[in-house]
């Protein structure tokens, strides 16, 4: 345990964290906060101490996951090691600003040892193929990270092979028994162009949640705070700061949470927090998907499993593959350190963790999903109770309906009133956001501060454009690009992003990228292109939204 309560929004305990208990923190809107579509499960990032996209400060301060920069006397956060920190063998301390060796801060469960930088461990992910858009990057070798999942498990489960013997299929047979060490120091293989430090990460592209790519759910049952069966009453922000009240006692000021839109800010009641050992962290898995149980509320979830690093003989038991997702003997949904025991007792299944905090093995987890709700309690409904969590019958049809974006309505609403009320504002919006992305891509870092101040303090100051900072990324690609503002046009055909501009919107919104019927010959132009009903003299056309 640490005390990360600036981004736990209070949900800071003392119990052990890990299978069945609670956690170290809780970082909300993590790409939008540190401007990237990726997530490093060890900090290796390789901004760390430099300019946060999060918000401007009022004073500077140089406090243990408070660091702010001082750009021309005034203050902006900057990305730190709040989460995630491991041994650091990228040569600076925890602040980003000199050379040195840092001492790992990610501790084994149950333990008060920092985790050593030459621990052996393997790697291994679940619910991948509910966000199928992720890839994963160890080292400089990447993968998709439901191919990886699918491919350690049956090595685990329907091989039974030991940790030495784990085998990267997708890479030449490479081993897939690490360390810190060894991800940081990489040199067998090249790193892609978009990540080329050597790093244990999750990444994304800019499109994905639009594209259905990223599970969307509510970090009340991500968390085991809340019984994915019950009714969510609350927004998460509230669940999250008066958790330590409810379950533990710890005084907690919540009045620096931001009323909802559309709501009045109140407090969950005691019985609407659930403590996390009883285990809510368990989902059953719809009837229409199979059987079985998915850990974290279907978020995508990455381990390390402990090995002995003198002998690599595991250190680490498995999940009962019986209780985990599977459809008639197709099991998926991948594998994770045992969570819990299921007892069939009249119908009824109850949930049991471990024994001992740490027999399972688990050195460090993170889950990673997409944040259910903030287009629906923001724009659409503007009520938590209507977005529930997965497994509940309703999820499918919210989740859906998150996916398609704003409507042209909704979009013009976000803007209009400032266009209209408020002269010079957009206008300044859209040169900082230009700004930023030239010095992000020219690597300068004074620019690229001196663009975040600006852009933080427009926001900061204008609570309707950080509105529709928030929001304008569901327009583009739903919206015809002839009803989007400019800046707007510029993302959804963003030249440093390739798979965002696979399907761009034309002027009367069907697909602008159309095939030449005059190129290519035989049956598979006909396929790909006619159709495989084509018939001369008629036109068909189906507009599949990607």
């Amino acid at each position: 345990p640490n005390s990360i309560s600036k981004h736990s929004e209070g949900y800071n305990i003392d119990t052990a964290d890990g299978l069945g208990y609670g956690i170290d923190g809780h970082f909300h809107n993590y790409d939008t906060s540190n401007n990237i579509s990726y997530v490093d499960i060890f900090q290796l990032e390789p901004r760390r101490g430099k300019a946060s996209a999060a918000a401007i400060s009022a004073t500077c301060s140089s406090t243990e996951n408070e660091k702010t920069i001082d750009v021309n006397g005034e203050c902006i956060l900057a990305i730190e090691g709040e989460l995630n920190r491991a041994y650091d063998t990228l040569a600076t301390d925890r602040d980003g600003d000199a050379e040195g060796t840092v001492e790992s801060e990610v501790y084994a469960l149950g333990t008060t040892t920092p985790l050593d930088e030459d621990q052996k461990f393997i790697v291994v992910v679940a619910n991948a193929d509910l966000t199928p858009a992720a890839d994963l990057q160890i080292g400089c070798r990447t993968w998709n990270a439901r191919e990886y999942q699918d491919m350690i498990t049956y090595q685990l489960e329907d091989l039974s092979r030991t940790p030495s013997q784990l085998q990267d299929t997708y890479h030449g047979n490479a081993t897939l028994l690490f360390s810190a060490e060894d991800i940081a120091t990489d040199s067998n293989f090249t790193c892609p162009a978009d990540s080329p430090n050597p790093t244990l990460r999750l990444l994304f592209s800019t499109t994905d949640i639009l594209q259905g790519g990223i599970h969307g759910t509510r970090s009340q049952c991500v968390l085991g705070l809340h019984d994915y069966h019950d009714p969510v009453d609350y927004w998460d922000s509230e669940v999250l700061c008066y958790a330590p009240k409810h379950l533990y006692g710890e005084t907690v000021d919540c009045s620096g949470l931001t009323t909802p839109i559309g709501d009045t800010l109140r407090e969950p009641s005691s019985g609407y927090i659930e403590d996390p050992a009883d285990n809510l962290h368990i989902t059953e898995i719809p009837s229409k998907e199979g059987t079985g149980f998915r850990w974290r509320n279907g978020a995508l979830t990455v381990q390390l499993l402990k090995v002995n690093s003198a002998t690599n003989v595991a250190e680490y038991t498995l999940q009962n593959a019986s209780y985990l997702p599977a459809k008639g003997s197709n099991r998926f949904g991948g594998t994770y350190a045992e969570a819990f025991t299921a007892v069939d007792d009249d119908d009824d299944v109850i949930f049991t963790p471990p024994a001992g905090t740490d027999e399972s093995g688990l050195l460090h987890e993170t889950t990673v999903y997409w944040h259910l709700g903030d287009l629906s309690d923001g724009i659409q409904r503007g009520t938590p109770a209507s977005v529930p969590c997965y497994g509940d019958p309703s999820w499918s049809s919210v989740w859906t309906q998150e996916t398609r974006g704003l409507t042209h309505g909704q979009y013009k609403a976000l803007y209009e009133d400032i266009e209209t009320n408020k002269p010079g504002v957009l206008e300044a919006y859209d040169a900082a956001a230009v700004a930023l992305r030239a010095a992000l891509a020219a690597g300068d870092e004074t620019a690229i501060n001196q663009a975040l101040l600006e852009l933080g303090k427009l926001l900061a100051a204008n609570p309707d454009l950080a509105k529709y900072h928030n929001y304008r990324d569901y327009a583009p690609g739903v919206i015809p690009d002839q009803h989007l503002r400019e800046i707007d046009q510029d993302l959804a055909d963003d030249p440093d992003d390739p798979d965002n501009n696979d399907n761009p919107t034309g002027d009367d919104g069907t697909p602008a990228l159309v095939d030449d019927l005059t190129t290519g010959t035989g049956t598979a132009l006909n396929r790909e292109i006619l159709g495989p009903n084509f018939a001369i003299g008629r036109r068909t056309w189906i507009d599949l939204r990607q």
